[in-house]
């Protein structure tokens, strides 16, 4: 299930990629910091909806989304508390230490909770 999200997500991705590219206004790093928040969120909201239920995950992603909307889609994006607005991420991560940083937390934070995950589904099938 996971690689099948992940495929859908890299096929997103890559048109999102694809049509910045044709427009010319984004950087390459864009389409990269993409695909990696949104495997972060998948992994987190796989690892919620196993330990808590359906609701929990959606619950929590519309809180981040919220969040991110706030934080990230206004001047606080140029602050240092752009790092609050996590789903805007790939926007407002313009510089190389910024990008630097989302990529290590993004990819900490899906090793966590795939990790995570995997105990969440081997505890549920022993129930």
């Amino acid at each position: 299930m996971l690689g099948v999200c992940l495929g859908l997500l890299a096929v997103v991705v890559t048109w999102v990629a694809l049509v910045a590219a044709l427009s010319g206004g984004v950087s390459i790093a864009v389409p990269v910091l993409l695909f990696a928040v949104g495997a972060m969120v998948l992994v987190t909201s796989l690892w919620l909806a196993t330990r808590c239920g359906a609701g929990a995950a959606l619950g929590v992603v519309l809180v981040v989304l919220v969040v991110s909307l706030v934080f990230g889609a206004t001047t606080i994006a140029d602050s240092t508390l752009w790092i609050v607005g996590v789903l805007a991420w790939p926007l407002t991560a313009t510089s190389a230490p910024r990008i630097a940083g989302v990529l290590t937390v993004t990819m900490v934070v899906c090793v966590l909770a795939g990790a995570a995950w995997s105990a969440a589904l081997r505890r549920a099938a022993r129930s």
